[in-house]
């Protein structure tokens, strides 16, 4: 049997997460919440797109090591915590 490879996507540059901290963070993350899109934003990558949070939703903390290797750790949501999610966003 094939093993499924959850590709996660960055919702502003549509680039995969990578990295043993995040891949694994988001796949849980995903499946224990139920989403139903592995595309994944900061709050302002959202609000650039004129997307909202829902009230009271969490996000999860995933890592980024910068040129100077300094780990900073970047709060994100998933589509499914946007108010834009439950309507015809994707089908515009």
């Amino acid at each position: 049997m094939k093993k499924l490879k959850l590709q996660h996507i960055n919702f502003d540059t549509r680039e995969s997460y990578y990295g043993k901290h995040n891949v694994p963070t988001l796949t849980r993350e995903f499946f224990d919440k139920g989403y139903n899109i592995p595309l994944w934003g900061t709050d302002k990558q959202f609000e650039k797109s004129g997307m909202q949070i829902k009230e009271n939703e969490q996000p999860v903390k995933i890592m980024f090591v910068s040129e100077k290797k300094e780990t900073l750790h970047y709060p994100v949501y998933n589509f499914s915590q946007t108010e834009e999610s439950s309507n015809s966003y994707w089908t515009e």
